[in-house]
């Protein structure tokens, strides 16, 4: 291995400071450097005589230390924006909603300080093109990027997206203002507001160095402008040093790298303290080999080879694994073989995949479904929180460093620091609610409490200069390694790409006022790729080939195979086929497994007629999928805004003592439905579909709310052919007890649901109640031949007639003269100009009294319950396969 960068740094500072570099302060941009740093230093000291250490410090650390001041915690930040932004809007948008773009405008705010950017020339309010005429304070290339962004959102053409964005846009500057007007007590909004007046106090004169003070930068890349400010000006006093890490391979004028523009603008600007003979390093890299791999599993499977084979030649402290993709971390660490003595680890781990983090998720989720605690207030749950977590055990300790003291093994280090992060954030959130900055509900602070464990991380604690290191690639800065292992070099992974937007400001704007773009985090990433590989004798870049992935091959690998004379092997790892299929073993029932239902829903009796298994995970274990954090509308919430907006259509109303009637008789009229036909009616229906969103606490999504109108024009189109029609109840809950004999004894079992609609019409000349479940997606199944195909486990039973067969039963348990026919409407099904027929038919004959079958029916269910709560047989796993493709349990049960 060539020499390490570090330790070129160390002996430089040696040769030019002796041994006394008490008045030298080292600006890293990790903290992780200085560890390295220090031994070097001790080994390059001259003579072998004792050193006087530098100070070390970071970037924003070095910026915090020029002024009285602090930067507040994000979370109080992001609620402030809100209030400021609803001041200036009077919007009634809530703060779950909210948060997302919250986010995105802290984030540009900071860019814009640390770019030392005009904010009221960014964000002038250009409503109309005729006010471009006079904007003789930019330059050329601001202009053409204004004019060409307002073009896009100009008054003619304008609609409801360009209307909620321009009122977004108007509100940024006022909201910037209000937000830096706060820093009076000195607690700044966000770091770039913090480094900017460090900057405005220098200029001004108000902040001076120590003349006997050397400040040496080591290993940056990318500035932004203030740090650019900073280094002109303390090179300009003369108390400056720069250490540059740049190789002559990129920093080179011919070369088509994204590292160039950065590199060569800063060794012009900053001159390297190093001369360019120790950076002639990439080309001279013995080998790369590229592997292409058809899974990601199989890469961390090449991972354990990998390691074996390195350490026959080197010792672990050489060995640097690099994860391009955080959700190989945890698979990886299994893969590490025994002989492996030491792992230092520095990828964070994920807090919301922790368990901790679900047990805490799952405990507010009880609490908000609890009747007693609706009146709760988020203040109160999140003290309620607190006082859990330090049931727990966790918490109790000062720091994570002392309970890490005070923990055996790292399990229970992850757990208790899990534990520690989630305190920590729950009693942040809980003093902006005492000192309401967090208004909000309890089932949105469960929503928001997602949204930030997503992107915190839990930080494992190891030996930085022991052991093989797993890290992030951002985590490499200015280290060195003899052999690197890359895994998940894709396109997307390597550069990275933003699963959203960084923030409101818009790419060409961006671009003209030299904020930050996705082109300077490509660079970011190109530096880092191309300087892990400098010094390094042998890599090995993996990546996913399989064409489901994507499986392109990361663009930087593309350019060294195309401009580099550097050897490169290629080798393609093949899936083989076992001989034998792994078998999925059931799992015994708990004994006490009948004394833990009293009740049951037709979506657990579902959930195990699909897979026993699912159910014992999700009904025994209690273990719940966490909800996706994505802008994409998923189907089940489109499921539950329809339910709502197809409710209140007819009922007109969110009262709950009509709609929890079930004495209801409300008539629905032809003239009506054509009214919200057609255009006028087309208003109401827009109304309600918005006060869906509001009454189901769910962020308004123009895209959702079209394909909700859809819907509610074919439930009309099908609902007209039938009408007039009276509904008499919507959303209603029907229970009926049960008898089941389970190992010996018999038990009473309550069964319970939610009917979506019972409605009275008029069939054949007579009056006709039908129990109508509405589906949104799905296979439409409307016609079963025997009860096997609804009650046999395992398969393909038909769950969607089964579910409305149990709201039938229970509705003539508490109405047994009634004939009740239950049906079941597809609405993604419906056709235009079709006679949509809505009841169940039992061979292909319509069942139009379920009274009929009643008895059979009631032979059947009770036979399933019975084998589901006996100890005789255990949870056993689907035999259909497909079932488990889309089974949130499907690792757990291999």
């Amino acid at each position: 291995m060539k020499t390490p960068f570090l330790k070129l740094v160390a002996e430089s500072l040696c040769e030019k400071f002796a041994n006394d570099l008490s008045n030298v302060t080292i600006i890293c941009p990790n903290k992780r450097a200085r560890l390295f740093l220090n031994e070097y230093l001790l080994e390059s000291s001259t003579n072998g005589k004792s050193l006087w250490a530098p100070r070390y410090t970071t970037i924003g650390e070095l910026f915090a230390s020029l002024i009285d001041g602090t930067v507040a915690d994000p979370i109080e930040s992001v609620c402030k924006i809100f209030q400021h932004y609803k001041a200036q809007t009077n919007c009634d948008d809530n703060l779950d909603y909210f948060w997302g773009w919250s986010e995105k405008m802290l984030s540009d705010f900071n860019d814009i300080d640390k770019n030392l950017t005009d904010a009221r020339q960014l964000f002038t309010n250009f409503v109309d093109l005729k006010e471009m005429d006079s904007l003789d304070y930019l330059d050329e290339s601001m202009e053409e990027a204004l004019k060409k962004f307002f073009q896009n959102f100009s008054v003619e053409d304008s609609t409801l997206i360009k209307e909620r964005f321009l009122q977004m846009w108007q509100a940024l500057l006022p909201i910037y203002e209000a937000l830096n007007v706060e820093t009076e007590d000195k607690v700044y909004p966000y770091e770039g507001a913090l480094q900017r007046k460090v900057w405005e106090d220098i200029k001004a004169g108000n902040i001076t160095f120590p003349e006997e003070q050397t400040y040496v930068f080591v290993g940056f890349n990318v500035l932004n402008k203030v740090e650019k400010q900073l280094f002109v000006h303390l090179k300009k006093i003369g108390q400056a040093l720069f250490y540059w890490d740049y190789d002559t391979y990129y920093a080179n004028p011919n070369t088509s790298s994204e590292v160039r523009v950065h590199a060569l603008e800063n060794l012009t600007l900053f001159n390297n303290e190093l001369s360019e003979e120790n950076f002639r390093n990439l080309e001279e890299v013995e080998s790369i080999t590229i592997v292409a791999s058809p899974t990601e599993s199989g890469q961390v499977r090449y991972a354990t080879a990998w390691i074996r084979e390195q350490l026959k030649e080197v010792s672990e402290r050489d060995i640097a694994i690099v994860i391009c993709n955080e959700n190989l971390l945890q698979p990886l660490l299994h893969a590490i073989p025994d002989e492996v003595k030491y792992v230092n680890i520095t990828k964070g781990y994920p807090l919301i995949q922790t368990l901790p983090f679900h047990e805490i998720d799952q405990y507010i989720e009880q609490h908000n479904t609890k009747i007693e605690h609706q009146d709760c207030s988020v203040a109160d749950l999140l003290r309620q929180v607190s006082e859990h977590i330090k049931t727990k055990g966790y918490a109790s300790f000062d720091t994570a460093e002392e309970a890490k003291e005070n923990t055996p093994n790292m399990d229970e280090i992850l757990y208790n620091e899990a534990y520690f992060q989630i305190y920590t954030i729950t009693n942040r959130l809980l003093i902006l609610a005492e000192e309401g900055l967090l208004n909000i509900t309890c089932p949105t602070l469960q929503r928001l409490m997602r949204k930030i464990a997503n992107s915190t991380t839990i930080p494992f604690h190891g030996e930085p200069v022991q052991g093989i290191q797993i890290m992030g690639v951002l985590e490499t800065r200015n280290l060195d390694f003899d052999r690197v292992l890359l895994l998940s070099t894709n396109e997307g992974k390597m550069p990275q790409t933003s699963k959203a937007p960084s923030g409101i400001i818009p790419y060409n704007l961006r671009e003209a006022f030299s904020l930050t773009t996705p082109r300077h985090r490509t660079a970011v990433y190109a530096y880092h790729f191309y300087r892990m590989l400098s010094r390094c004798t042998k890599a090995t870049l993996v990546y996913n080939n399989s064409p489901e992935t994507g499986g392109e091959i990361s663009r930087f690998i593309t350019q060294l195979k195309m401009e580099s004379n550097i050897t490169m092997c290629e080798k393609y790892l093949v899936a083989c086929t076992s001989p034998t299929k792994s078998e999925k073993t059931p799992i015994a029932k708990p004994k006490d497994i009948s004394s833990r239902f009293t009740k049951l829903s037709p979506s657990a009796i579902n959930t195990y007629l699909r897979c026993e298994k699912s159910f014992y995970y999700q009904y025994i274990l209690r273990l719940k999928e966490i909800e996706p954090e994505t802008e994409i509308i998923q189907p089940n919430t489109l499921g539950t805004l329809f339910h709502r907006v197809a409710q209140t259509l007819y009922l007109g109303t969110y009262e709950e003592d009509i709609i929890n009637n079930i004495s209801l008789s409300i008539e629905v009229t032809t003239g009506y439905i054509r009214h919200l036909l057609s255009k006028d009616g087309a208003i109401t229906v827009d109304k309600h579909i918005r006060q869906a969103f509001v009454f189901e606490q769910i962020p308004y999504h123009p895209l959702a709310a079209t394909i909700i109108k859809s819907y509610i024009t074919k439930l009309l189109k099908v609902d007209i052919n039938i009408a007039p029609f009276n509904i008499l109840g919507s959303e209603i809950t029907v229970n009926a007890p049960i008898q089941v004999s389970c190992d010996g004894e018999v038990k009473d079992i309550m069964l319970s649901g939610n009917i979506d609609r019972l409605d009275m019409v008029v069939h054949e000349g007579q009056n006709q109640v039908r129990i109508i479940d509405y589906k949104t997606g799905g296979q439409e199944e409307k016609n079963f031949k025997e009860w096997a195909n609804i009650f046999m486990p395992g398969t393909n039973h038909k769950h969607y007639i089964l579910q409305t067969l149990i709201y039938s039963y229970c509705y003539t348990y508490n109405n047994p003269d009634t004939a009740v026919a239950p049906g079941l409407i597809f609405i993604h099904k419906v056709k235009d100009k079709e006679d949509y027929q809505v009841i169940i038919k039992q061979n292909n004959k319509l069942l139009t009294n379920f009274n009929d079958i009643k008895a059979e029916f009631e032979e059947g269910l009770t036979s399933v319950l019975s084998e589901m709560l006996s100890t005789d047989t255990p949870f056993r796993p689907t035999k259909v396969e497909k079932h488990c493709e889309t089974c949130p349990f499907a690792q757990l049960c291999n």
